[in-house]
């Protein structure tokens, strides 16, 4: 795509007639516009068949209520390339103009689905002369975004060089994390002694820093191989890494590399060790000078149960791919398991991280039940064993849809990859066909169940979320969750869970998509330096340990920046770090509507709980933007 010029300007079309017009378009004699972010679009584009939905926004509350538009009753999409006019469509009022409460806007709705022909456009007001961002419609429209956005795992592997030509030169380096008392020789926190050194080497930084964790890792690996497993036929061995030409998806390579880690730290008991961490924060970039010491903690009953179900799920998929590393997957995942079963009594034990300074990435006892209903699952779909079946029938009270309190759907954390994980029960032969029969009813029940507060079919047709992506809280990861809540009303097709609004559904999974390309309150696509891939609107810079701030990879616009394809955080409501972006005694985070508690910066502590990218969030996203290739 072409950016759009932001200054206005006059195209003289000369010696054009009306004998110049195509069959669906109208050339007109003069264009002036101006670029306006009022005016939402996904700037990568659409499928032709996809629903499309421009948001037309008159902010009213938030650090931009001084950008007023009051739109034109009806909006043109014109072509790019020669400004002709395609498409001509009724602007909608949302609410009868009341102020939305996520994101302080009055919006209108522009729909114009009904553009199919493939080309590059935009949204014209033309009484006021205003533009939308570009956008391009077509069925590959998202393939290349796909391949950036996995290939940022690449990036994150620690203890992997990063070398041309699989790297741009601006963004190579060494291998990191290999030095004494690191990754290939890490001390236990409690004894640093040289007999407890165990290599660890490999595996993903799990987020912005270099620490791995073994309860993040496990829900990012379960999305990238639902990722593939649910459209096995978009995935490439083209995505110039080092195993790309090898005759195996390069996706597959990437969660290779993840699962290879979790395999070392896995205990000849069966055993999980928790966590490999930093002792501190003084990394300097990039991550291969970074000399800090590394330690691990002991086993815990929720990395062990997180890793079962991972080396199960990865065992599923390899098999007709690589039986030999399948097989050892899978005796991984019974000797997890079997650990677990005869140590019951640890999953009530609390981790306890002390010594270390970062995240105890420890799960909840109802987490840890959750979870290990999950494995149950995956080990069942592998071995067909009546142990894990019987297991899941009788504990099944441990899905949280079926909670005590009348069950729920989130579209984050554990309670998000339990929806996929029964999902993908009711697909299996030999089941409980009663529990498959009760898993449908309840999903599709708590899609728009009113006493739910995550029941995103209901919100969307009420148009609870002026924006059309609704999620109930604006936390930490926010855009996990869009992601997140984007696969979860596209489970019921995915898995055939019955429902009777399979359109809707695939509509709502595409907006939520939408949101995260630029359909938001902020008009940012959520992925870090896309300009060259269409966004006109992309993130500058993040935080991150390696793009830290003041480094030559900090800021697209004052040095090369972070490579691209990161998702970020996005809009946290509950950010309280007073005093930061404040202009005239207003905080541009603090004191926003949810949905603009946002800021795109690199500020290190300050920043983290907005702008860190992490393997949760990116694999979420690839999972969601997947349904979407074709």
């Amino acid at each position: 795509m072409k950016n759009l010029v932001l200054l206005s300007f006059l195209f003289l079309l000369l010696g054009c007639s009306q004998s110049s017009k195509s069959s669906n378009s109208q050339v007109i004699d003069s264009v002036s516009k101006s670029v306006i972010k009022n005016i939402k679009v996904d700037q990568f584009g659409y499928l032709p068949k996809q629903k499309k939905v421009a948001i037309i926004a008159d902010p009213k509350l938030g650090f931009n209520n001084s950008e007023s538009y009051t739109p034109s009753s009806s909006l043109e999409i014109r072509k790019t390339s020669d400004d002709s006019l395609v498409f001509t469509g009724e602007i909608t009022l949302l609410n009868n103009g009341e102020t939305d409460t996520d994101s302080g806007d009055k919006i209108w709705h522009f729909d114009f689905s009904s553009l199919e022909t493939s080309g590059e456009y935009y949204i014209y007001d033309k009484t006021q002369k205003k533009a939308s961002y570009t956008f391009e419609i077509s069925d590959d429209v998202y393939k290349e975004v796909l391949k950036i956005a996995v290939r940022t795992f690449y990036y994150q592997r620690a203890g992997f060089a990063k070398e041309a030509p699989f790297v741009e030169s601006k963004w190579a380096d060494s291998a990191s994390h290999l030095g004494s008392e690191q990754d290939s020789d890490a001390r236990l926190i409690s004894n640093t002694d040289v007999s407890t050194s165990r290599d660890l080497r490999g595996g993903w930084y799990d987020a912005g820093d270099f620490n791995k964790y073994i309860n993040f890792a496990d829900g990012a690996l379960h999305n990238l191989l639902f990722a593939y497993s649910e459209n096995p036929t978009v995935w490439g061995d083209d995505y110039n890494i080092a195993e790309s030409g090898n005759g195996v998806p390069d996706l597959l390579d990437e969660i290779k590399y993840e699962v290879d880690w979790l395999l070392r730290m896995q205990d000849s008991n069966g055993s999980v060790l928790h966590k490999l961490a930093s002792i501190s924060w003084d990394a300097t970039p990039p991550p291969s000078s970074d000399t800090v010491k590394r330690r691990y903690a002991p086993e815990s009953a929720s990395a062990t149960i997180s890793a079962a179900g991972a080396f199960a799920h990865c065992a599923i998929v390899f098999q007709d791919l690589n039986l030999t590393y399948a097989t050892s997957l899978e005796n991984a995942a019974v000797n997890a398991w079997n650990w677990v079963s005869a140590n019951e009594s640890r999953i009530d034990e609390e981790f306890d991280n002390t010594l270390f300074v970062n995240a105890d990435s420890e799960d909840s006892v109802f987490s840890k039940k959750a979870n290990r209903l999950n494995a149950a699952i995956y080990l069942f779909a592998l071995t067909g064993e009546a142990t894990y079946k019987d297991y899941i029938s009788t504990n099944y009270k441990d899905i949280p849809m079926f909670s005590d309190n009348g069950g729920y759907l989130d579209p984050d954390g554990l309670i998000e990859e339990s929806q996929n994980a029964v999902s993908y029960y009711t697909t299996l032969t030999d089941t409980n066909t009663t529990l498959v029969s009760m898993i449908k009813s309840k999903y599709l029940e708590l899609l728009e169940n009113p006493y739910n507060d995550f029941a995103p079919l209901l919100q969307y047709k009420e148009k609870k979320d002026g924006y059309l992506s609704y999620i109930d809280t604006y936390y930490w990861g926010s855009n996990r969750a869009k992601a997140q809540a984007g696969n979860s009303v596209y489970n019921p097709i995915a898995y055939n869970l019955g429902s009777s609004d399979e359109t809707t559904l695939k509509n709502l999974s595409g907006i939520y998509l939408n949101y995260l390309h630029g359909l938001n309150p902020m008009s940012t696509v959520y992925l870090s330096n896309m300009s060259q891939y269409g966004a006109e609107n992309s993130v500058d810079e993040f935080y991150h340990m390696w793009f830290t701030d003041g480094s030559n990879w900090d800021n697209v616009k004052t040095s090369y920046g972070p490579p691209p394809g990161f998702v970020v955080g996005g809009a946290n409501e509950n950010y309280n770090q007073a005093g930061v972006y404040m202009e005239d005694g207003v905080s541009l985070i603090l004191e926003q509507p949810a949905s603009k508690s946002y800021k795109s910066w690199n500020g290190e502590e300050l920043s983290y709980e907005i702008t860190e990218n992490s393997i949760t969030y990116q694999s979420a996203y690839i999972r969601l933007l997947s349904k979407f290739v074709k």
